[in-house]
């Protein structure tokens, strides 16, 4: 984000609502998954799922991390792993 709030100050004009515009198109996505997720974090039984289902699959718990630490997104086949293990529970 640093870098999308120095290429928005250096064009003038108004940078507030060119960084915004940026920062939304980039990241929207991640933090509306990030959002959603973490309303999910309070249940135990969906972190045990999770767990579960990266311990299983390396490709799971690659796409968890890149969720948590970088700008990654929940995808389908990665929810229906966890919902997997949730419904095994």
């Amino acid at each position: 984000s640093g870098v999308l709030a120095a290429n928005a100050s250096a064009h003038g004009g108004a940078p507030g609502a060119r960084y915004r515009t940026s920062l939304r198109r980039r990241l929207g996505r991640h933090h509306r998954h990030v959002g959603a997720l973490a309303r999910l974090m309070p249940h135990g039984r969906f972190v045990d799922a999770a767990v579960a289902a990266a311990g299983r699959d390396r490709r799971v718990f690659d796409a968890i991390v890149d969720v948590g630490l970088a700008s990654g997104t929940a995808r389908p086949r990665v929810l229906a792993a966890i919902a997997g293990d949730y419904l095994r529970g």
